[in-house]
């Protein structure tokens, strides 16, 4: 016989699915979810004494939630609709202690004043990775890791490639300015938040979409081409024992003029299966380790070119280089100053090992660490 569990129980609360990030800021702050039971919650964060946070949960309504997000009501007001909290604290995810409080006890600090709405218009990413049984515990910082990395480099190129092809986003950054918010309670969800607006990765946002969907009107070629093979290092992998998901679900938010769209799509196994065999089942990228001399006339804060290259396999005498300075390692006498200034000005007569991952196709060097000789 299964145990009836009350919201007053810790254990009530543990394993319960996010639904919907409304508010994000250094981790998660403001959710919607259910309990194992399929009981509708709203979180709302109160504080982190460094031993457990402390978190108000509260039942509602998608309704209720819709007034919220479209700004017809306040989050005090949004409170007092709903009258009963559960003020609960959690350890590394669960639940160890939950006390019943009517709003009207409730600590007058821990919800702000009236005027305060939800700020929900702004571009968000949440990824899901979805298999039976899974938990945050039993998910390796590996593949935490590994799956944003390939979101970053995804959007990256996405975004490199429309700029390519629209001058009117030329003068926009082709680099996703995202932070790791980390994986939320009871579930392996993985939160992606831009530091600021930038029409060039939301334009990238609808078009990956359109492309995970099938939906290609209106996409370039080029871009169609660019975002599939990207796709295919992102999409899981069922015969990889770490990366072996049932699917990957995205979602999340974009402005559109005044309001705000939402996009939703997820990638498979199947997604991965036919896309290696359009583009076939050969590896797209080598990692390499080229040896040159840097091109001074041929350097931005994005890219460089290596002349001069040493003997190597690829046969190359030159190669075009892409590089976030954020993403990569710099090793030898470097000073943290901007990678590319740093190479124009203190790579003068030296020569620079850069290792990354070459695109066979696009004949481009993803650098993943630089070093001076000499």
């Amino acid at each position: 016989m299964t145990e009836m569990l009350l919201p007053t129980n810790p254990r009530y609360f543990d394993n319960h699915r996010v639904m919907d990030l409304l508010d994000a800021y250094d981790g998660p702050k403001i959710y919607t979810f259910y309990t194992t039971s399929n009981d509708f919650y709203f979180a709302y964060y109160v504080d982190d004494n460094g031993i457990y946070e402390e978190w108000i949960f509260t039942p509602t309504s998608e309704s209720t939630i819709n007034r919220l997000i479209k700004n017809e009501i306040s989050i005090r007001s949004f409170f007092e609709l709903n009258d009963v909290c559960y003020l609960t604290k959690l350890n590394k995810g669960h639940a160890t202690s939950v006390q019943k409080v009517y709003f009207a006890n409730l600590d007058a600090d821990y919800i702000p004043e009236n005027d305060v709405f939800l700020d929900y218009a702004t571009t968000l990413f949440n990824i899901k990775l979805i298999k039976e049984n899974i938990s945050p515990k039993n998910t390796s910082e590996s593949v935490v890791g590994n799956l944003v990395a390939h979101v970053r480099k995804l959007f990256k190129e996405t975004m490199r490639t429309l700029r390519d092809e629209d001058p009117a986003l030329q003068g926009f950054q082709a680099t996703p300015d995202f932070y790791y918010n980390g994986i939320l309670a009871g579930s392996v969800n993985i939160v992606l938040k831009p530091i600021r607006p930038n029409p060039l990765l939301e334009k990238a946002a609808d078009v990956i979409q359109k492309v995970a969907s099938g939906e290609l009107t209106g996409v370039p070629k080029k871009v169609l081409e660019r975002v599939e093979r990207f796709l295919i290092p992102l999409s899981p992998n069922s015969n990889s024992k770490m990366y072996g998901f049932d699917s990957i679900e995205f979602s999340g938010i974009v402005p559109d003029g005044t309001t705000s769209k939402k996009f939703l799509f997820s990638l498979t196994s199947k997604t991965r299966a036919e896309l290696q065999q359009k583009y076939g089942a050969t590896s797209m990228t080598k990692s390499v380790t080229l040896t040159g001399i840097l091109d001074q006339g041929i350097a931005s804060a994005e890219e460089f070119v290596l002349s001069k290259l040493e003997s190597n396999d690829l046969q190359l005498t030159f190669v075009k280089c892409q590089f976030d300075s954020r993403d990569i390692e710099i090793e030898g006498d470097i000073d943290e100053v901007a990678v590319w200034a740093f190479m124009k000005v203190c790579s003068l007569g030296k020569k620079l090992r850069v290792t990354g991952d070459f695109d066979m196709k696009d004949k481009i060097l993803a650098v993943q660490s630089v070093q001076v000789e000499g």
